[in-house]
């Protein structure tokens, strides 16, 4: 997650997590908000519950207004002038609150108001989360969807279905003060299970509250699946078209190296609260969020090639090198979590 605008509430933090922070929405439900209530998402085909694709960028922009002269969030169309970003997506939800007179509430708030049931699953779509999705804010709404898409499947003992804490609908986005770090940290240790999602290019190690949230997770000693983005599968590297070669422990995977103290947020306000906070609870400082940060990067990335490996490769290829996996100590613990490893 990033924050935009959401310092720390005045006061003291007692310890205790806002009841409407603890809300999350089902796949389903996000996927019926976006296409019922935001009008910005169409199903394809035959497959209305599964294959799903958010409308063009400009046609989105131009059905919610907020990229107007003089809106609050008209930066979104000058630094990403052709991409739909999560800013998108959640300054759609702004628009959205404001018409509905629910300026002060979360899409969750609302919904469950409402009693808002997803035709699909005839559930409600709202209600405690059980598993907490981390993700940057310049990706497509897409990757978003797909995460949310694999925790509805569940994973590593999550049941599947349930709601997913999701910022876009768990934060209360036109309020000020809304997140803080100190917070954060006990939400992810209350929910249980954390999800990132990592993309290839890096983007999610320079943001100081995706750092903050799986470093919350790690110590936490909650669950964590890290999913690394889709990357250059097909590149020019005749090396890196086998996912048997890429799941060595000798392949480099080329993730820069992860420096949280450079780490940025929009607000200046809070990447100050949050290198206070690091400061002052983590144990060796921002050189303990780069060593975490660092090997669930390369974690995330050794699942994926496993996953690939079980099922793309041939049958000879997976005879031998499942022989090898097993043989090898470093590759073993990787055997017994292919199933998991989406």
């Amino acid at each position: 997650m990033e924050s935009k605008g959401h310092a720390d509430p005045e006061g003291e933090y007692d310890g205790a997590v806002r009841a409407h922070l603890r809300l999350g929405i089902t796949w389903r439900g996000f996927q019926a908000f976006c296409q019922q209530e935001l009008e910005i998402q169409d199903s394809l085909f035959m497959a209305p519950g599964m294959i799903a694709m958010f409308k063009d960028v400009h046609e989105v922009r131009a059905r919610w207004g907020y990229t107007a002269p003089g809106e609050h969030d008209a930066w979104i169309a000058e630094a990403y002038p052709d991409e739909l970003t999560c800013y998108d997506l959640n300054a759609a939800i702004k628009k959205w609150l404001r018409a509905n007179n629910a300026a002060d509430k979360s899409v969750c708030e609302v919904l469950q108001a409402r009693g808002f049931v997803d035709s699909a699953d005839k559930k409600l779509a709202v209600g405690p989360a059980a598993s907490f999705l981390s993700h940057t804010q310049k990706e497509n709404p897409w990757e978003l969807y797909m995460c949310m898409s694999h925790l509805h499947l569940g994973r590593r003992g999550l049941e599947p279905k349930l709601p997913i804490w999701v910022d876009a609908c768990s934060l209360r986005q036109c309020a000020n003060n809304e997140f803080r770090a100190d917070e954060v940290v006990h939400l992810i240790k209350e929910i249980g299970f954390t999800y990132v999602s990592m993309d290839y290019e890096g983007a999610y190690s320079t943001r100081s509250f995706c750092l903050l949230e799986t470093y919350a997770a790690v110590v936490a000693q909650q669950p964590l699946s890290v999913r690394e983005a889709e990357d250059s599968f097909w590149c020019c590297n005749p090396l890196t078209w086998c996912c048997c070669i890429r799941m060595l422990p000798c392949y480099d995977p080329g993730f820069a190296a992860v420096d949280s103290a450079s780490a940025q947020c929009w607000s200046p306000e809070d990447k100050v609260k949050i290198d206070e906070y690091i400061a002052k609870n983590v144990e060796g400082g921002h050189v303990t969020i780069n060593q975490i940060m660092d090997r669930e990067a390369v974690r995330g990335f050794r699942q994926k090639q496993l996953f690939l490996f079980n099922i793309l490769c041939c049958f000879p290829c997976h005879c031998c090198c499942l022989i090898a996996k097993i043989t090898c100590p470093a590759l073993r613990p990787w055997v017994w979590d292919s199933c998991t490893s989406v």
